[in-house]
Formats: C-alpha cells, sequence, structure tokens
C-alpha cells in the first residue's frame, strides 16, 4: 500500500497491486484486504474483484474486510445491493472488533422499542 501511496519511495500502484497480490494468493488476509482497497479506490476500479477480495479477508476474521464488503453491498457496487447482508456483515465486522461498524450499526438498525 505503501507503494500506491508513494510513502517511502516512488508511486507505483502496479507494484502496490503485484506485491498485496502476491500476499492474498498465499493467503495473507492482509494481502485480500489492501488489494481490494487498491481495486475499489484506484484508478482501475474493479469492484467485483474487491467484493471477492473481501469476502476473502472477512472470512480469515479481518472486520475491516466484512465492514468493506458490507458497504460494496449496501451501494450496489460491484453486483445487486442487498441491505440486509451488509447488515450482517457490519455486525460480524463489530463481533471482529472493527469500531468504525460498531458505530454505523445504530443508523442502520431499528429502534426496539
Amino acid at each position: 500500500v505503501m507503494y500506491a501511496k508513494g510513502e517511502g519511495g516512488e508511486r507505483s500502484a502496479k507494484t502496490a497491486r503485484n506485491l498485496c497480490s502476491a500476499g492474498c494468493e498465499k493467503g495473507d488476509a492482509a494481502g485480500c484486504l489492501n488489494l481490494g482497497v487498491l481495486l475499489e479506490e484506484g484508478e482501475e476500479q474493479d469492484y467485483v474483484k474487491a467484493r471477492s477480495l473481501y469476502g476473502r479477508a472477512c472470512e480469515a476474521g479481518l472486520g475491516q474486510g466484512c465492514n468493506n464488503l458490507a458497504i460494496l453491498l449496501r451501494d450496489g457496487h460491484g453486483g445487486d445491493s442487498d441491505g440486509d447482508q451488509a447488515t450482517e456483515l457490519l455486525k460480524r465486522a463489530c463481533q471482529l472488533g472493527y469500531k468504525g461498524s460498531c458505530n454505523a450499526l445504530p443508523a442502520i438498525e431499528p429502534a426496539n422499542p
């Protein structure tokens, strides 16, 4: 990711993608997550691949992966919108300790009388 931002050296989105991809292929969930971010936010956006990568990161227990997948599902990026699945993923992300998801849950869940 530092290559994508140009931190500590020359900026190279391609190098960043290659390094993250190599890590993800070796089972590094953070590599999958970071590659998903690069594909979602980079110059060559690919929401379909980002969804898949965030799913892998989520399944590996990274709350941010669950959170990011929830946002894509909620907004319909890379496929159909699914608010119910997005809510479940936000709950899982919160359970995994990703505080951004915990903060978002009250805004999307109906109040219990």
